[in-house]
């Protein structure tokens, strides 16, 4: 059975790149750049499910939604924090220069290690 429709954001927009799949299949699609899907399911019973990241997602059954419009609702999910690496941080490099005896140089070099920061958003 084909299934097809246009998914849109809560304000109005279309949400071009939007995952569309079957409930427990491996059958998957995502909209055009316009929203539009087409998807062929099992049966008018098929729970398709629709995603998009930062909008919460929905399920609804096949049948429903056949040439409809589906609204995806933003996420209302906060991140207080995120540890990322910070790869302009200047690394943490000393060389030791230490003069033994007779002349013998010995070299100490020490490299620092990259750790993740922990960045407020």
């Amino acid at each position: 059975m084909k299934i097809t429709g246009t998914v849109y954001e809560y304000g109005g927009g279309t949400l071009p790149g939007t995952n569309v799949y079957e409930v427990g299949t491996t059958n998957a699609v995502s909209t055009d750049a316009n929203g539009k899907f087409l998807i062929n399911v099992a049966g008018p019973s098929s729970e398709l499910k629709f995603s998009f990241i930062g909008y919460d997602y929905d399920t609804y059954v096949a049948s429903q939604i056949n040439g409809e419009k589906v609204y995806l609702y933003p996420s209302t999910t906060e991140i207080s924090e995120v540890e990322v690496p910070n790869p302009y941080k200047k690394k943490d490099n000393t060389i030791w220069w230490i003069l033994g005896a007779l002349g013998v140089g010995i070299i100490a070099y020490k490299i620092g290690k990259e750790k993740p920061q922990k960045v407020k958003v």
